[in-house]
């Protein structure tokens, strides 16, 4: 799968979280659960300062690697800080080096594609914060989604 490397500036997120794990399918069940709540309970009103309506799915807080205990959070990169509710948790993500991958196309296909390049190759992983933005989708077949991927590397 190809993939560009790009250097991000740090960045805040804030979004709804659970801490899980890829083995035995356990973070499949967890990350729907927290996508279903995430539009059930409309929780992207629930977050003030936007800085837009693209959609973050983050990795982080790594206990080791993609098979140890990890964070997925789920929420808007905002501008500034905020006072919390109870249900939120805010994150900084600091300035680093990613390979970012084009996700694009049928939900959820082409991000589990994604993901399953990363996970069958040899890349350089600093199991910092990886994560996918999907973009705001003005058409009308929301099934077809532009998403990017960004794998947190080594460098």
């Amino acid at each position: 799968m190809n993939y560009i490397v790009t250097k991000l500036s740090s960045f805040r997120v804030v979004g709804i979280y659970v801490k899980t794990s890829n083995l035995n399918g356990v973070s499949e069940k967890d990350i729907a659960v927290l996508w279903k709540r995430f539009i059930l309970e409309s929780v992207s009103a629930s977050i003030p300062n936007r800085e837009s309506e693209d959609i973050y799915c983050l990795y982080t807080q790594y206990a080791g690697d993609d098979h140890e205990n990890y964070m997925t959070v789920i929420g808007h990169k905002i501008n500034g800080s905020l006072e919390l509710t109870e249900n939120l948790i805010e994150l900084d993500i600091p300035d680093a080096a990613y390979f970012e991958f084009d996700s694009s196309g049928k939900q959820s296909v082409s991000v589990l594609k994604t993901w399953k390049d990363i996970w069958s190759n040899n890349y350089p992983r600093a199991y910092n914060s990886d994560f996918e933005i999907y973009y705001n989708n003005d058409s009308k077949d929301k099934s077809i989604q532009s998403v990017k991927t960004f794998l947190s590397v080594k460098m």
